[in-house]
């Protein structure tokens, strides 16, 4: 199952990370997962966990991409790094 990035769910809250613009020459940080055109994002850009946020499903204003089964798990792993778990 595919995950949505910055969607409604069917859920009333959703679960937000910030999406970063890639600097040309910097390695991602272990709490961050490097997504592209392949997840729909316009450009090289990285997820960070390090700061999610809970937020009400109302108040994400537009589709940013698709997550994938392995690109998930990527996004599983940096989290539990993020919060102290791994």
């Amino acid at each position: 199952m595919d995950t949505f990035l910055n969607t409604c769910s069917v859920l009333h809250a959703g679960t937000r990370a910030a999406e970063l613009d890639l600097v040309s020459g910097r390695d991602s940080a272990p709490s961050e997962v490097v997504i592209g055109i392949d997840e729909g994002v316009k450009r090289d850009s990285a997820v960070n966990l390090d700061h999610v946020q809970t937020v009400d499903k109302s108040r994400f204003c537009k589709f940013v991409g698709t997550l994938g089964r392995d690109k998930m798990t990527e996004v599983c792993r940096a989290l539990a790094i993020a919060t102290g778990c791994a």
